[in-house]
């Protein structure tokens, strides 16, 4: 199953869950960020709803009307996270940043000579990427929060989009060669490489 029908089957359970439990299906239009991040972090419909509905202090039925409700027919699975996450795991490559040089780059003609002989030796690898994009910035999308997490400490980059997986890579375009290095910590890299 895509992972687009699984979300939508997701968002079902959690409008039956918020409808049976709150009368409230609209729960879930109203905190489509919350229902975003807790379906990212493999959380169950049901769980959520109620999570959410007890921190809202939303009112149960009383007894009279939650006897009448039809009973809660619920089709979400935990395995069906496994399908997403799998799947997106093996779609994942690697992003190879090559020929890395010190950041800022020396001003000293010697050290520059120094550095761009050195600059083939720093290599960087990311794994686990799903995307990466240059528009008016590089961002770079994980296939899991684990390459997400491990990426974000090894590099510093801010995180565009946490819910996403998405963190903005630091450019300099003084640094580049036909188009702006891409910077991690005290490094501007010059080479881009992908590799399944």
């Amino acid at each position: 199953m895509e992972a687009k029908h699984v979300k939508a089957l997701w968002i079902a359970d959690a409008k039956a869950a918020a409808e049976f439990h709150y009368g409230f299906e609209d729960l879930i239009r109203e905190n489509p960020e919350d229902f975003d991040r807790a379906f990212d972090r493999r959380e169950m419909p049901e769980t959520v709803v109620l999570e959410m509905g007890e921190d809202l202090d939303l009112n149960t039925p009383d007894p009279m009307t939650a006897a009448r409700r039809k009973p809660l027919a619920l089709y979400f699975n935990e395995a069906m996270f496994e399908g997403i996450f799998s799947d997106e795991a093996e779609a994942a490559y690697t992003l190879i940043l090559g020929d890395g040089y010190p950041y800022p780059y020396p001003t000293d003609p010697d050290e520059q000579e120094a550095a761009n002989e050195d600059a083939p030796n720093h290599i960087m690898a990311l794994s686990g990427v799903v995307q990466f994009e240059w528009r008016f910035t590089v961002t770079v999308k994980f296939a899991d929060p684990e390459s997400f997490t491990a990426a974000k400490e090894l590099t510093g980059w801010e995180i565009w989009e946490e819910s996403d997986l998405i963190l903005e890579a630091t450019t300099s375009r003084g640094d580049g060669r036909e188009f702006p290095a891409i910077v991690v910590k005290d490094r501007a890299y010059c080479q881009i490489m992908f590799e399944k």
